[in-house]
């Protein structure tokens, strides 16, 4: 993937192309090097920084860890307070982190714990809020054609909502992708504002999963997203739903 976007720019414009479908994948071994995944542990790049709940203090649960594109091999790992024990969607409450390491900044709002490991995320079942540990790669998988057109499209119809301007959202297409890397993000409610200011990068958006046997991250049906910033050495995460 290529970066190709100008510094300045609205956070939801295209920084990385092509945009990529995220595809995952059970694993028969955890996974320990700078992979993207889904659950297990941290594969930490630089110090342990484990980031804890504003709410409580509680370790925050671990959900996966994300290759950032570019000169410098750095990842970003993604937390989120489990459950209902906080204001999780909001981007700066503290409730959620995405941790860019080596050499990144950790928020003001955020504190952490030098913990190798902690919480981790867990799949449904046999109870609904009640499952073992899971883990899953993720592969970055080509886009068909017709959805990549559509996916531009409802980009689009986000982009001109966000700026008050009339728009129709289109025509769905079969099996749209809604976790990807790069490209622009498809929006929930896309009349509201971005959580970041101008210059920040859209980095990825991660779907909700809602059967049993998948791992249980609930957005409340929706969506989450992700940001960087200008110069990729902190990040942003914000879910959203309908």
């Amino acid at each position: 993937m290529e970066q190709t976007r100008v510094s300045g720019a609205d956070p939801g414009a295209a920084w990385l192309k092509p945009r990529r479908q995220m595809a995952f994948a059970p694993v028969s071994a955890p996974i320990t090097g700078g992979r993207a995944k889904l659950g297990g542990q941290p594969v930490w790049r630089d110090r342990h920084q484990w980031p804890q709940s504003a709410a409580n203090g509680e370790q925050m649960m671990f959900i996966g860890q994300f290759p950032i594109p570019g000169d410098v091999q750095r990842m970003a790992y993604l937390f989120r307070t489990d459950g209902d024990k906080g204001l999780t969607w909001e981007a700066d409450g503290g409730e959620n982190a995405l941790i860019v390491q080596p050499g990144g900044r950790v928020p003001a709002f955020i504190k952490t714990v030098a913990s190798a490991t902690g919480p981790t995320l867990w799949k449904r079942g046999p109870e609904w809020n009640d499952g073992p540990s899971v883990e899953r790669s993720i592969n970055f998988v080509p886009i068909d054609a017709e959805v990549e057109r559509w996916l531009e499209l409802a980009a689009d119809y986000c982009e001109a909502e966000r700026n008050g301007l009339p728009a129709q959202f289109p025509e769905e297409v079969t099996l749209a992708p809604r976790s990807y890397i790069g490209g622009r993000p498809v929006l929930w409610q896309p009349h509201l504002p971005l959580p970041v200011p101008d210059g920040w990068h859209f980095f990825f958006q991660l779907d909700g999963f809602d059967d049993w046997d998948e791992p249980a991250i609930d957005f409340g049906g929706g969506t989450g997203y992700a940001f960087l910033s200008p110069d990729c050495l902190e990040g942003r995460f914000t879910w959203d739903c309908v």
